[in-house]
């Protein structure tokens, strides 16, 4: 799923692209991730259930 997301973000980033005409050494650099923090939590729902979600 993580891979999904990088990947959808990559795409937006092409698409927005055509707006912003950003440098071609600039867009290549926005297109490496340096480092990702993740983070996992619990949540309790109204049912009493829990559910972990993550964010990035």
């Amino acid at each position: 799923m993580k891979n999904q997301q990088y990947e959808n973000a990559k795409e937006q980033l092409e698409k927005i692209n055509k707006y912003l005409n950003l440098d071609e050494p600039i867009l290549r650099r926005l297109m490496v991730v340096d480092r990702l923090i993740e983070v996992n939590f619990p949540v309790r729902m109204d049912n009493g259930e829990m559910k972990m979600f993550t964010g990035f």
